[in-house]
């Protein structure tokens, strides 16, 4: 139940106490009478009526539906993508929907609105800032664990999760009861937003705590859930690989990664490993020395490993140029492709970012690795913001439309 129809409960109650006794008094006053019985009945259709009216008014939407969620927002003129200033203003109409309307409903139409052509724009990074604006209003407005379970964005799902699991740690300053609270006993949905939900609580104590790698990985360690314990910690890894390196260099991590990852619980084995050579570059180590470390990881994560640099050093300062020649040292194919890939892809996702920087990472590659790059490129695309938007964006690539395209 929203909570702010709280105040219309209490007034109904009230009106019910004394609907009550006065019928009471009628009838007692009047007994087997008919004008007794008529004006208890007119007691109760009232009731009945306000009852209808309080409700209404939580759920009823403007006409128009989800094409009215956004209706005071613009898109910058010429942009592809929306930076942070430019999305302050869906954050605060969709924070005031909630408010107004309740969570399912928002829910439901902002989910329509990012699968509508209006809403193409707001896919990717864009969808994810939103989706954590979400779930933060709606652990903030008290709904209940099961009701945001249910209700949570299903298109920005992984977004919604992370702002709940911010919340709920900025509030307990812990992360005692998550197992309770990603699996409530009454919830029955499905096993994918459980485990979203104890992936947000990752991000949750990254955005907390800190970026202290050793203590966040600890209090994932809480969690009783196999999965979920997964979850929560390849998030504190992700947490650290999408952070810009100014800040990086400030968190606390071990002096030796690999050997911290080699230590840890199997349940950590893969996001440390993963994530292992982003480390080492963000925290100034430098491009070659993350590229050796990824070929030291096991090998059936070093592939992983290099293209979770390519995106590090995209994230870094967003010079297409700068990925290419970084990539380019790469002396294995597979490796080198994946670097590159990773980067045009994140592009894609990030908020802040144009979309067309991702082309430009892929045409800056070696002559080999651009039919793999754009076919990531542009199938990112496709997968966040539809087919339509993948067309227009590989057009601005006249000599690799095809690749973009994944045409033969």
């Amino acid at each position: 139940m929203n909570p702010n129809f709280s105040k219309k409960i209490s007034t109904y109650c009230r009106i019910v106490q004394s609907a009550l006794v006065r019928g009471k008094k009628i009838i007692s006053g009047r007994p087997g009478t008919v004008s007794g019985i008529i004006i208890m009945l007119g007691y109760v259709i009232a009731i009945c009526g306000y009852i209808y009216w309080a409700d209404s008014t939580r759920i009823r939407v403007p006409d128009g539906g989800y094409q009215t969620l956004f209706s005071a927002c613009a898109y910058p003129v010429g942009e592809a993508g929306l930076g942070e200033n430019d999305l302050a203003c869906f954050r605060r109409e969709l924070r005031a929907w909630i408010k107004q309307f309740g969570l399912a409903q928002t829910s439901a139409h902002f989910d329509a609105y990012i699968r509508s052509d209006e809403g193409v724009r707001l896919r990717g990074g864009a969808c994810h800032a939103l989706g954590h604006d979400l779930g933060e209003a709606a652990l903030s407005s008290r709904y209940s664990a099961t009701e945001i379970l249910n209700s949570c964005s299903s298109v920005c799902e992984e977004g919604c999760f992370n702002g709940i699991g911010h919340a709920y740690v900025a509030l307990h300053q812990d992360g005692n009861g998550i197992d309770s609270f990603c699996k409530p006993e009454d919830f029955s949905g499905p096993r994918t937003r459980t485990l979203a939900c104890y992936h947000g609580f990752g991000h949750g104590f990254a955005d907390v705590f800190g970026f202290d790698l050793e203590k966040n990985i600890r209090r994932c360690d809480s969690i009783h859930d196999t999965e979920g314990r997964f979850q929560c910690g390849h998030a504190v890894f992700m947490a650290l690989s999408t952070i810009p390196p100014q800040i990086i260099k400030q968190a606390k991590l071990p002096p030796d990664i690999p050997a911290f990852c080699a230590a840890l619980d199997d349940t950590y084995h893969s996001s440390c490993f993963i994530f292992s050579g982003y480390l080492i570059f963000g925290i100034g180590g430098g491009a070659q020395a993350a590229f050796e470390t990824c070929g030291n990881v096991p090998h059936r994560w070093q592939e992983e490993c290099s293209a979770r640099i390519g995106e590090s050093i995209f994230l870094s300062d967003k010079q297409p140029d700068h990925v290419a020649k970084y990539c380019k040292n790469i002396s294995d194919p597979l490796m080198r492709k994946m670097c590159i890939g990773m980067a045009a892809k994140v592009a894609v996702t990030d908020s802040a970012s144009r979309i067309e920087m991702g082309g430009a990472v892929c045409a800056a590659a070696e002559p080999s690795d651009q039919e793999y790059c754009f076919a990531e490129f542009g199938a990112r695309i496709e997968e966040t913001r539809g087919s339509d938007e993948r067309t227009r964006v590989c057009a601005l690539f006249p000599n690799q439309e095809s690749y973009c395209l994944n045409q033969d």
